[in-house]
């Protein structure tokens, strides 16, 4: 299936109507859009009509969240005082354009938006207010698919297009241990489909570090990832 992903539009509607355009060139079977549809451009009402009428699904975006709920219903810090005004004054007079059928629409958008095994966000599965940029560490940017419960995650956001695929994280655990004769020791997870190896390497004769490699195994990482307090429990009966 091929499908196309828009976002961050902020009142553009002559931008729209040009990507739209080679969209529907593209042939693509269906439109998703990670929301933010006003803020900034001279269109909010035009913009969220366009969506409207070609029934495009779309998830919430920051800008379209404040409108709704206030600028500072967030409490975000922005990258600079100049950065702080601009988005002050922009968001007084979108504020004042946008009309309340535009108001009631992006207040009724979801948050998430899901389709097989794709899920949809406009900053994060966690906030809307979150940047995941392209040098995000591998682990954290893991950590987002996973709470997403999707093989690919779309996000928004952040105005910069790349393509990411994670093959391999690490999550590092300190493990104290009354003693660690062995220089090195290797458990295995087994699953249905696959495992996990804990690499456990000496570093002091109270303290392993423990590597936790993720090998193309969504369920393990999870797993491991939200138990972290009681995957050191565990580890610590092995020493």
């Amino acid at each position: 299936m091929k499908i196309a992903v828009i976002s961050c539009i902020h009142g553009n509607s002559e931008a729209m109507d040009a990507v739209l355009l080679d969209i529907d060139q593209q042939k693509t079977e269906s439109i998703f859009c990670l929301g933010d549809l006003v803020g900034y451009g001279p269109d909010p009402n035009a913009v969220v009509d366009k969506i409207r009428s070609l029934d495009i699904p779309t998830c919430q975006g920051c800008w379209d969240e404040d409108i709704v709920e206030g600028v500072n219903a967030c409490e975000c810090h922005h990258p600079s005082l100049l950065a702080e005004r601009r988005s002050e004054v922009a968001h007084k007079w979108t504020n004042e354009q946008v009309n309340p059928e535009t108001r009631a629409y992006l207040a009724q958008l979801p948050l998430i938006l899901r389709q097989d095994n794709l899920c949809f966000v406009h900053g994060s599965p966690d906030s809307n207010h979150e940047y995941l940029l392209p040098e995000i560490n591998a682990f954290t940017a893991l950590e987002r698919v996973i709470s997403s419960d999707a093989d690919v995650l779309f996000c928004g956001h952040t105005h910069v297009p790349y393509v990411r695929t994670l093959d391999s994280a690490k999550i590092q655990i300190k493990v104290s241990s009354a003693d660690c004769s062995a220089s090195e020791k290797t458990f295995k997870c087994a699953s249905q489909t696959n495992y996990q190896r804990w690499e456990c390497r000496r570093t002091t004769s109270r303290q392993t570090k423990c590597h936790l490699r993720y090998l193309r195994h969504r369920y393990w990482a999870s797993h491991l990832a939200r138990s972290t307090l009681r995957l050191s429990k565990n580890l610590r009966r092995h020493y």
